[in-house]
């Protein structure tokens, strides 16, 4: 990975395998474009991509008002996204593929803007019900119960540090347990289910590391930052592509292949895109391409 920077320090320039990606700034040093492109060879596509984007793997451009409130974002595989404020910098609505809206009530507690003229109370500042979710709390705040429609119910329980010590997940009657461990420092160390256990290792603040039933993944960072840079998995290396505030959007493969995507609503609930190499045919001598893991999400 080879890194430019212009006179203010500021990345302009990364190579990620055969990808190489531009970044610009306006001079407010806020980012206004990403680009990755594939001098040769074809780019593996993301479901809903651009046949027109030429040897541009990946593009993003962001607009941004005069208080810095991010304004739009233009996709080359997701779209136009646009984004509305309240005079105090809330967010009222974003448009795009996945419309939402927002409204709050005078404390500044989230509300339903369909149901908000039900009135439902935020007591002590908790939201009770947003959409279909319904959320329950124990004397200290921390969210015990978390249900999603009919067909799915949270349970969660907290140690005396207040951290997960356990969550019981129930969808469409199937149940998963889950247990949680920490060290002294508040980390989490370990995490188990009926499946196996999953380990974490760590350098700071950091997770570098994460092994589970003989499997393991190696995480590199942006310097001096929370942004993951690369992931090492099955002998092969893979590059993160973020947004404007370091959510991954992407993965890519050594070949400049997306491998992983995801779009996010305003609050950082995730969905991950099929990708070009989702399920790709292979012979029988070669075995399928195995399945990446990207546990990061929306950071913010």
């Amino acid at each position: 990975c080879d890194v430019e920077r212009d006179a203010l320090h500021r990345e302009v320039y990364r190579t990620q395998g055969r990808l190489a990606s531009r970044f610009d700034y306006d001079p407010m040093g806020r980012l206004t474009r990403h680009r990755s492109s594939l001098a040769q060879a074809q780019a593996g596509r993301v479901q809903g991509a651009r046949a027109d984007a030429g040897t541009a793997v990946l593009e993003r451009r962001y607009g941004w008002d005069a208080a810095g409130n991010l304004i739009t974002r233009v996709d080359q595989l997701r779209g136009t996204q646009a984004f509305r404020y309240d005079p105090t910098g809330r967010i009222l609505e974003a448009t795009g593929p996945r419309p939402e809206s927002f409204a709050f009530d005078p404390a500044g507690n989230l509300l339903d803007p369909i149901d908000r003229a039900i009135g439902y109370p935020a007591l002590d500042n908790r939201i009770a019900v947003f959409e279909d979710l319904r959320f329950d709390y124990d004397t200290h705040g921390n969210v015990t119960r978390r249900r999603k429609g009919a067909h799915e119910l949270s349970e969660l329980s907290w140690n005396a540090e207040h951290q997960l010590a356990q969550s019981t997940v129930t969808r469409h009657g199937v149940t998963q347990t889950t247990r949680y461990e920490y060290d002294a420092l508040g980390r989490r160390t370990r995490k188990r289910d009926a499946f196996g256990a999953t380990e974490y290792l760590w350098d700071g603040d950091l997770m570098i590391e994460s092994r589970r039933n003989n499997k393991s993944a190696l995480y590199l960072y942006e310097p001096d930052s929370f942004v993951p840079l690369a992931t090492v998995q099955h002998n092969e290396t893979y590059w993160y592509h973020c947004d404007q505030i370091g959510a991954p959007m992407e993965l890519t493969d050594a070949d400049g292949r997306i491998v992983w995507a995801a779009d996010y609503r305003v609050w950082g609930e995730a969905t991950v895109r099929k990708t070009g190499t989702d399920g790709r045919s292979v012979s029988s001598h070669t075995p399928a391409p195995p399945p990446i893991e990207q546990p990061f999400r929306f950071q913010g």
